[in-house]
């Protein structure tokens, strides 16, 4: 499928998950990274795990993951995100040749997306990048943390069982070594949240076992339990595509940088609670 009129998907969140105004928005990015701990040396992540609610909430616990690539170049980077607001099956992508937000425009690597369209399980879908806040709200992080002129991989996950998920991760996987064989450097970005309900006792435990699962690097066992809901993470299946892209690079473990909800976080009122997880995967 061609892409022939590219348009730039304007930043449908501005003002309501983070500062519309620019120089407001950097200024609240660069106290929340200052107050994040420093990346490891020599121990570039391969991957990141970051969570996608408003900056109120989850933003000190995002800076963390983003503090590891503080100053990095790197040529792309691929953001896997659920569908909240579309039901497709499988991964969708989008036509645009740039992302907006309050900082500018990020451009899209629309030669990946012609080439993973050539892919199983892959669409052009627009509808499903819309409105979706869980890859906006990583780019703005992007913005300022890595070196200006990365492009950017948007990719949506909708309905997906383990086979297609494994198969979206191969997919992806060649694509990645056939770049880093041309001596790109690429990030991959989990989108995802964790616990959404009304019980913190069930949040501390629902974010324990998942963190346990993460650091095990057990991207089957993750997958099973979340189908059958023993953990619960919104982005569960960009995790485990993130997870195993990783190791296939050569990810022999992951950090949990931090941990944290709505509630520790903003004192938000009321009895509903969402958790956060922040993690690097690095080899």
């Amino acid at each position: 499928m061609n892409i022939e009129t590219p348009s730039v998907r304007p930043a449908m969140q501005a003002g309501r998950f983070y500062e519309a105004d620019a120089n407001r928005l950097r200024r609240h990015l660069e106290r929340l990274l200052e107050g994040a701990p420093a990346g490891v040396p020599d121990a570039p992540p391969l991957a990141l795990l970051a969570p996608h609610a408003g900056y109120v909430y989850s933003g000190r616990i995002a800076a963390c993951a983003y503090r590891q690539v503080q100053g990095a170049a790197v040529d792309g980077v691929a953001v896997l995100a659920p569908s909240h607001y579309v039901e497709f099956e499988g991964a969708a992508l989008p036509s645009h040749a740039a992302f907006a937000t309050p900082l500018g425009q990020v451009r899209v690597d629309l030669e990946a997306v012609e080439a993973l369209l050539k892919e199983p399980g892959f669409q052009l879908n627009d509808e499903a990048h819309a409105y979706e806040h869980a890859v906006e709200v990583q780019i703005p992080f992007l913005q300022v943390t890595l070196r200006p002129g990365f492009a950017l991989l948007p990719i949506t996950l909708g309905r997906c069982g383990e086979p297609e998920l494994t198969a979206l991760t191969e997919s992806l996987a060649r694509l990645i070594a056939a770049r880093r064989a041309k001596g790109q450097r690429w990030l991959v970005v989990a989108s995802s949240d964790t616990y959404h309900g009304y019980d913190r006792e069930q949040c501390d435990q629902n974010d324990a076992r998942l963190s346990g699962l993460i650091e095990a690097m057990k991207t089957g066992e993750l997958c099973r339990q979340a189908q059958h809901r023993q953990v619960m993470a919104c982005g569960w299946m960009p995790l485990v595509v993130a997870m195993g892209l990783a190791q296939r690079e050569g990810a022999g473990r992951a950090r949990l940088l931090m941990q944290g909800n709505s509630q520790s976080e903003q004192s938000a009122s009321g009895d509903y609670v969402v958790g956060y997880l922040a993690a690097s995967f690095s080899s």
